[in-house]
């Protein structure tokens, strides 16, 4: 079954589908489903990769007294993969290789040795975009779980995501904003930070929804299975596209189900809706 599924979820990453065109940007498995408490009517998701900042972040939880009665933290192993695009980075500030990563070509099956390409991105190591367009990206990483009952710690953490978990400071519309060395100071992102964090809020979102600036309505579609796992993936403006292609009822035959989530525009922009 877990072979099926991740074909089924790779086709559509890529245009392997019966539309013949990607529908969506990416999908993630986890080995531990996540099963929410019967208290948590809110939660907060945020991925990332390396672990000195899952400790960061840990801390600044701590200093604004979370975990609490109402307000729990999890962290779970994911495994994602995505459509590989040519702004991609294969490489840190460093030049270290990003650990876990591999880069597939998916009309061949083959890896590529990311060892012999000594550049930051394949495009200065000389792809074509055409040759870009035929790769997935696969990595490691984790996803923080932040469960909460009540909506008032829901909002305060989800600005403190917002400010804190972004490389660059954006607005309501996840447009990049300019700011000086004294704001970037204030702001204090976390160390580590991404361009483009992934936040992704679910639950009873009509307590919250017209009240949290800097997300959009999306889904989440999602399976579930003790013995299997979880896949999951986020997807909003190509949801059409999705309804119309063989794989979707291959999907609803596995058991996912889709739910409504709120995810950060500066994600939505960057990635869910930017095919």
């Amino acid at each position: 079954m877990i072979e099926k599924i991740e074909q089924t979820l790779e086709n559509l990453v890529t245009p392997k589908n019966s539309l013949g065109r990607q529908i969506i940007t990416g999908y993630n498995f986890f080995s531990k489903c996540l099963y929410i408490e019967d208290y948590a009517i809110l939660t907060l998701s945020h991925i990332h990769t390396n672990l000195q900042y899952f400790l960061r972040v840990q801390e600044a939880l701590q200093e604004m007294s979370y975990p609490n009665k109402d307000v729990g933290l999890s962290r779970r192993d994911k495994r994602g993969v995505y459509k590989w695009k040519p702004k991609f980075r294969i490489r840190d500030d460093e030049g270290e290789l990003y650990k876990d990563l591999k880069i597939k070509n998916i009309e061949t099956g083959d890896y590529h040795n990311l060892e012999r390409i000594p550049y930051g991105t394949l495009r200065e190591a000389g792809f074509s975009d055409a040759e870009i367009d035929k790769l997935v990206g696969q990595d490691k990483g984790y996803e923080i779980n932040i469960f909460l009952s009540n909506e008032e710690d829901l909002l305060k953490l989800a600005q403190e995501f917002i400010r804190r978990s972004s490389e660059y400071l954006v607005d309501e519309e996840g447009n990049i904003v300019f700011e000086t060395s004294e704001e970037l100071r204030q702001r204090d992102p976390w160390p580590g930070s991404y361009e483009t964090p992934v936040i992704v809020i679910g639950g009873d979102l009509s307590r919250i929804k017209d009240s949290i600036p800097s997300f959009r309505d999306a889904y989440l579609f999602r399976f579930q299975d003790a013995t299997v796992g979880e896949y999951n993936f986020v997807i909003r403006k190509f949801i059409w596209l999705l309804t119309q292609a063989d794989q979707y009822f291959n999907l609803l035959d596995f058991g996912f189900k889709k739910e409504n989530c709120l995810a950060n525009v500066h994600f939505i922009r960057n990635y869910v809706d930017n095919l």
